[in-house]
């Protein structure tokens, strides 16, 4: 089967860069398909995830970033030739590969439109890797966010309903998705197995990891630690991430020194060993003002710590399931903060909590989730064939 990824580019260590490569690696290796991933703002950046040798890789160089260094009429001119020549390239490119399945995220537009204008004869799947909300996101703040942010929100969604298929994270999203397009749902995986957990002992610290940025709520686990760290000054709270918005680190580090909480909560640059974070804490905490799938909370659980996450949309209430955590109402600080006190006070908790929230991880493991890839693959093309004229 070919299978041809389009993508902005692969040069930032987030999450959607680390699944899709980590997918197209397992597709190549384990399946046998022929991958091609195709980028167009990749230039000289290197991958920031492995590829495998059995992954192609085309950059088609069709620098969008580029318009943005203009302004006025000339960056709307720039913008509308460069999308028309990314469309253009990605066509010749797709038809010069002939595959059965093209798929992008939906986060950018223009990576949409050039799927959907693709010919019938492919299937196009899109895949959702943030909450539906945020992606059609029509800001208010002002006359000007109002009309462009919908006007973006409106060619969005005309151009996803067009796609064959939209793979959602959780069946919350899904449901949001399915008033535009046809859906389903296969979740990610972790890649790491922990294969034993750890002898039982408590660290006094706490995790939380992922960029830093004003989605993650690092603002509001500030405000959450204010009150724990009172009942419990001995204990530590460590972040984990790049830092991808400085206001949301300001904002932050404002609160940190508001409260004097810098000795006990402490945020630290992305590491490449997160797992060796996991077995040195007790739990892990997910502040987020919303979610496309929280992997942290999978990784986290294989490792066997409970967790503790406002339930935002979407994902969270899908993987915290009775004895692995507790699921706090967005966005109720009180009620986060007794939680996580309570996990302190009670290591018996924790330490009981620990094969619950292994044996919920398993659920994720790359195997049993690509089995379903392999098999909407299949089904989507049998279907795509039959339907045509």
């Amino acid at each position: 089967m070919k299978i041809v990824y389009l993508m902005f580019a692969v040069a930032k260590k987030s999450g959607t860069e680390r699944i899709l490569t980590d997918k197209m690696n397992y597709l190549a290796e384990n399946y046998g398909c022929d991958v091609t991933l195709v980028t167009y703002q990749q230039g000289n950046h290197p991958i920031s995830f492995q590829l495998s040798p059995n992954v192609k890789h085309i950059d088609i160089n069709a620098r969008i970033l580029e318009c943005y260094k203009y302004s006025g009429l000339k960056k709307m001119v720039k913008l509308y030739q460069t999308r028309r020549e990314l469309k253009r390239k990605f066509m010749e490119t797709v038809d010069g590969i002939d595959p059965d399945i093209i798929i992008c995220p939906t986060y950018h537009n223009i990576e949409v439109e050039a799927l959907v204008g693709c010919g019938s004869k492919y299937v196009k799947i899109l895949e959702s890797h943030l909450a539906h909300f945020a992606v059609v996101e029509v800001k208010k703040d002002n006359l000007l966010n109002r009309i462009t942010t919908g006007w973006r929100a409106r060619q969005l969604t005309k151009n996803i309903s067009k796609a064959d298929l939209l793979v959602a994270l959780t069946q919350r999203d899904a449901d949001d998705w399915s008033k535009y397009v046809r859906t389903a749902v296969i979740p990610n995986f972790f890649t790491y197995k922990p294969q034993t957990l750890p002898e039982f002992k408590t660290h006094k610290r706490i995790i939380a990891a992922g960029r830093v940025s004003k989605q993650k709520g690092y603002d509001y686990l500030a405000d959450i630690w204010n009150i724990v760290t009172k009942k419990h000054p001995d204990w530590h709270l460590d972040i984990f991430g790049i830092v991808e918005e400085q206001e949301a680190l300001d904002i932050v580090n404002s609160k940190i020194k508001k409260y004097g909480i810098s000795e006990t909560f402490k945020i630290h640059a992305q590491t490449d060993d997160i797992y060796k974070e996991y077995y040195n804490s007790d739990m892990l905490v997910l502040s987020s003002r919303f979610e496309g799938f929280p992997l942290v909370l999978i990784e986290a659980m294989a490792c066997g710590l409970p967790c503790v996450s406002f339930d935002c949309p979407n994902g969270a209430s899908e993987f915290i399931k009775q004895g692995t955590g507790y699921l706090i109402p967005t966005f109720d600080i009180e009620d986060f903060a007794d939680k996580v006190c309570r996990l302190i006070e009670n290591e018996d908790e924790r330490k009981g909590m620990r094969e619950k929230c292994r044996a919920n991880a398993m659920r994720y493991l790359p195997e049993d989730i690509m089995k379903q890839w392999m098999e909407l693959f299949k089904k989507e093309t049998k279907e795509h064939i039959i339907g045509k004229p």
